[in-house]
């Protein structure tokens, strides 16, 4: 009994495989596969970065790529600074990067994770150490876009180099912390569908919600609310 017990512990411990839980991450998980820059934007809680987290550990898994950056605006009212806070650029950054890590952990063991940490190939890139960095042969995820500038933006999306890819993550109708007259991840998507520039995009709304039933129901009721008051939002395509 007690060794079927560790058995099934054992079992339980295991990393899963990546699989789409909505044909949005379905559509995700392509356009991942397509392109080498795509937006992941809309509702909490349907996958928008833990896809793309999982998508990039798999990729450095098996040596597909060099490592995984993971970019994300940390301190609004400050803008990036982040020189208030006790610790090096990893330490500091380590409250920020939660989501990343609790997707990383459903797809590799504790061991396997400490030993990418320690060769390097989980990188933090904080915005205030941004400038002048060119990404090669990376995956690299910017989370809670919705609390960049245009201006932002416009400095992470410039840092792709060879071999790289950028996914940008976010939710439009979070962007309490920026301010809506601020955030520049709408203006951005606006510019990409203007121009025609090849990316991909998926836009996901409150029907694609996968994070629990209780969670969905939220975020339908909050988006019901700020729609009352005139709040435009971006519409699954």
């Amino acid at each position: 009994m007690e060794r079927q017990q560790r058995k099934l512990a054992k079992e339980a411990s295991r990393p899963t495989v990546l699989k789409p839980r909505s044909e949005k991450q379905a559509e995700l998980i392509r356009l991942l596969e397509k392109h080498a820059v795509v937006f992941a934007v809309g509702s909490a809680g349907a996958g928008k970065t833990y896809v793309p987290a999982r998508y990039a550990l798999q990729k450095v898994m098996a040596k597909q790529i060099d490592r995984i950056v993971l970019a994300r605006p940390t301190a609004a009212p400050t803008r990036h600074k982040q020189g208030f806070l006790p610790g090096t650029d990893e330490q500091k950054m380590k409250p920020w990067l939660v989501p990343f890590f609790d997707a990383f952990r459903d797809g590799a063991l504790p061991s396997e994770l400490e030993k990418l940490q320690n060769e390097k190939r989980i990188e933090n890139m904080p915005f205030e150490r941004m400038r002048g960095r060119t990404i090669r042969n990376a995956v690299c995820i910017l989370d809670e876009a919705q609390n960049c500038t245009f201006e932002d933006l416009e400095l992470f999306l410039t840092r792709i180099g060879e071999d790289a890819q950028f996914v940008i993550c976010g939710d439009v109708d979070q962007d309490q912390d920026l301010g809506h007259d601020q955030s520049g991840l709408a203006a951005i998507i606006q510019m990409v569908i203007d121009q025609g520039i090849d990316v991909g995009l998926v836009i996901f709304d409150e029907n694609d919600v996968v994070r629990s039933v209780e969670a969905a129901k939220w975020v339908k009721a909050f988006k019901s609310h700020r729609q009352t008051k005139g709040i435009k939002f971006l519409q699954a395509a």
